[in-house]
């Protein structure tokens, strides 16, 4: 009897352009939905649609479909997929250290949804101000605002809006200690 060897295993469960970057986003955003992954990454309805359908074969995302009007589906990490993100972690980490050793332009968009401390030691030797990028990204995902919309105003002015934000952390903790001095 012939087994099958895990790498390719592996490799038919992920291989595919899409896969990881699904993954990584459903892992980030906790769901995701068609039409809005569709808008915010440039792969087409086909490739989407079938990526996604192989992710599920495969056992790592579960589709939940709601009976609504008009009709909602959301995608969500199942078990074994939770359990493959930090091997996709340290895929991304090492794809970008090697990437910048061979002087590879790495895509911004890349660096949206890893913003956690985990990516910080790798990110920030490639993007000057990571540390405040990455401090911007949860306010806008605090305050409820577009990412993508902001994202390119961030790296247009990101010396003014670092300001604003230091400025206005360092105020909301500062009223954070006088609330405490009157408590």
């Amino acid at each position: 009897m012939i087994g099958t060897n895990p790498y390719q295993y592996a490799l038919s469960c992920l291989g595919g352009k899409w896969k990881m970057t699904i993954l990584h986003h459903i892992h980030h955003h906790g769901v995701i939905r068609f039409s809005k992954t569709k808008k915010t990454l440039p792969v087409s309805e086909k490739v989407l649609s079938q990526q996604l359908k192989e992710l599920m074969e495969d056992g790592l995302i579960e589709r939940i479909q709601y009976n609504t009007i008009p009709l909602k589906v959301e995608y969500i990490l199942t078990p074994a997929g939770e359990r493959i993100i930090p091997a996709l972690d340290m895929i991304y980490m090492w794809s970008i250290e090697r990437m910048r050793q061979l002087n590879i332009e790495i895509d911004p968009d890349a660096f949206l949804v890893h913003t956690q401390k985990k990516y910080h030691k790798c990110v920030s030797e490639i993007i000057d101000n990571y540390e405040q990028f990455c401090d911007f990204v949860d306010y806008v995902v605090e305050k409820n605002l577009s990412i993508e919309d902001t994202t390119a105003d961030f790296m247009n002015n990101k010396e003014e809006i670092v300001e604003r934000l230091l400025s206005s952390n360092s105020q909301s903790s500062g009223e954070n200690k006088s609330k405490q001095k009157k408590d």
